[in-house]
């Protein structure tokens, strides 16, 4: 949301869906993140998921895992909490997850051959309810800007906003 103001106060109001609401917790591996997909970047590959990172519950979402060097991997493999999802010989595999628990969900891309695992890189996708009602008021064009928003359910949720 970009605040532009006009005179001496400008208030916006929006719904918007919990993606562009809701911050991921930093991870110490590169990515990108946008409203609606996201990369993590790791020395041995990549994790994408779309949609990212905070969604609500019910939503589909669309794991893949792209290994930067396959030789010597035998399969590629998605772990959800630790439990193996998928595997596929070759160097990437995909699959859509249907996210239905609250919480973070941690996605892990494995390299597996024979009883050897390592892992590639990994992702977390949060799971929660979205406020509604978000308002934001900016007096001036220096002000800050203050918000509110119906607090409603828990929303399970690591809430840190940013308004751009």
């Amino acid at each position: 949301m970009k605040i532009e103001s006009k005179q001496e106060q400008n208030a916006i109001s929006m719904d918007h869906d919990l993606s562009t609401l809701v911050g991921a917790a930093p991870h110490s591996r590169k990515g990108v993140v946008s409203a609606s997909r996201a990369a993590q970047v790791c020395a041995k590959g990549k994790v994408t998921a779309s949609p990212c990172c905070a969604i609500p519950g019910g939503t589909s979402v669309t794991l893949s895992c792209q290994l930067t060097a396959p030789r010597g991997c035998c399969w590629a493999a998605i772990f959800l909490n630790s439990s193996e999802q998928i595997r596929a010989q070759g160097g990437s595999v995909s699959k859509t997850f249907l996210v239905t628990a609250h919480g973070r969900h941690n996605f892990i891309c494995k390299c597996i051959c024979g009883d050897k695992k390592s892992i590639v890189c990994g992702i977390d996708i949060h799971c929660g309810n979205v406020p509604r009602n978000v308002s934001c008021i900016q007096k001036g064009t220096r002000g800050r800007a203050t918000c509110t928003w119906h607090k409603g359910r828990l929303t399970y949720l690591h809430t840190a906003y940013q308004i751009e």
